[in-house]
């Protein structure tokens, strides 16, 4: 008897719970995806070919999909049908011969409708995710389609042509929203377009002639000479705590303001190390004299620092946080009342600045290379390879940061 010149898994892809079937020959794999999507315990108990009345459905099916892929693979034994194929094209003559739904040698019309459905697909895709910021730009962009398209639930991936794009940006300009809040909407129509292309649930892809262009942003960062003024000048004292946060983000390297709100100790060998919210990666920091004397200052129970325990969230930590930079400024008293008038100084900062000022005063004024600032920043280093940030050398990020407080605080370079 011949030797079994392919093999087969029948697997499921774990952020869409789409069943594959990968196909494997001479170390080779090709796969293709089924269209029919099942949770964990669905797929585990389909497996196992569950014999309970409400597995029934999902065990028929993939003992249907294993008899036809052993079949197919003893037929291609016995007869050496694969002798001259590789697994792509192997791949190919399997998914046109067995891909089929539930219960059905043909897919109903009524699932085939269903997978061509949009909104379905980007719920899904929604509430697969766990990062939330990534999750509340996506619901923002499904309740934007909601409101704009009539009877959104039934517009399908064909429906999202390049007339139906500059619909939608017509719509959302009358609502008021800048070009690059816009830009959001569409890179996040254009990511599940590309989510559904990987699993062949349309080919049509509308972004080939609709251009996203992003507007020039407004300015985000301060002059050496501006933050050393917003370091040195008179506040209020309810926002002595507010500017004393902006120094620290920007002393320890424009770090998050979520991840400010997170961190739990300074390490015995100076640092402070998380994993960033934005991205998960392990990030060191090494925290110097200045950002030490800050830190002892709001001495937090439940976190390192006390807004851990004054605000429930770091969204409500960045929100007054930013209220309170936005207000410092001159002072002027009005009236016969003697009625406070502020100008402020910078209307538009936010907690956000920092990390863009540190950037920029240690490009532009300190000529730190770009590759170092990108490392301090935790920008990813390369593409395809799994980093571990704190395995890193961290001698020319510290050395940086140094460099970029003296010259804030001394006037040093």
């Amino acid at each position: 008897m011949r030797t079994l010149m392919f093999t087969y898994k029948i697997l499921r892809k774990e952020n869409s719970g789409v069943l594959f079937v990968r196909i494997v020959k001479n170390r080779r794999k090709a796969e293709f995806t089924l269209g029919v999507a099942m949770s964990q315990k669905e797929y585990d108990d389909a497996m196992l070919l569950s014999t309970t009345a409400s597995k029934q459905r999902q065990a028929r099916y993939i003992r249907s999909l294993t008899d036809k892929l052993d079949a197919m693979q003893l037929d291609m034994v016995q007869y050496g049908l694969d002798k001259n194929m590789d697994a792509s094209s192997l791949r190919d003559r399997i998914k046109a011969e067995i891909l089929f739904l539930p219960d059905e040698e043909e897919e109903s019309e009524k699932e085939k409708a269903k997978r061509e459905l949009f909104m379905p697909f980007f719920r899904q895709r929604i509430d697969s995710k766990t990062n939330e910021g990534y999750k509340e730009s996506q619901e923002y962009t499904y309740k934007k389609i909601t409101e704009f398209a009539d009877d959104a639930n039934r517009l399908k991936f064909a429906d999202i042509d390049l007339k139906w794009l500059n619909r939608f940006d017509e719509w959302l300009v009358g609502k008021g929203l800048s070009q690059n809040t816009r830009n959001i909407h569409f890179k996040n129509i254009r990511t599940i377009i590309n989510r559904a292309i990987d699993e062949e649930l349309t080919d049509k892809y509308p972004f080939r002639r609709f251009k996203i262009k992003p507007e020039a942003t407004r300015k985000r960062s301060l002059t050496v000479e501006e933050l050393r003024k917003l370091f040195t000048c008179e506040v209020e004292p309810y926002q002595e705590m507010y500017r004393d946060m902006f120094k620290l983000i920007f002393m320890l390297i424009g770090i998050n303001a979520v991840d400010l709100f997170n961190l739990k100790e300074v390490t015995s060998s100076g640092r402070v190390e998380y994993r960033r919210a934005k991205t998960h990666r392990l990030y060191s920091i090494k925290v110097e004299p200045e950002a030490m004397e800050l830190i002892k200052k709001y001495p937090g129970t439940s976190g390192l620092l006390s807004i851990s325990d004054r605000w429930t969230s770091h969204k409500d930590f960045i929100k007054w946080t930013n209220k309170g930079l936005q207000k410092i400024g001159e002072m002027k008293i009005v009236g016969r009342g003697g009625k406070k008038k502020i100008t402020s100084f910078w209307p538009d900062i936010t907690t956000y600045w920092a990390r863009h000022t540190w950037a920029t005063i240690a490009y532009n004024d300190l000529d730190i290379p770009k590759d170092v600032i990108s490392q301090a920043l935790g920008h990813s280093m390369g593409s395809g390879i799994t980093e571990i940030y704190l395995d890193r050398d961290q001698r020319k990020v510290d050395e940086a940061n140094r460099r970029v407080l003296d010259w804030v605080l001394y006037g040093k370079k």
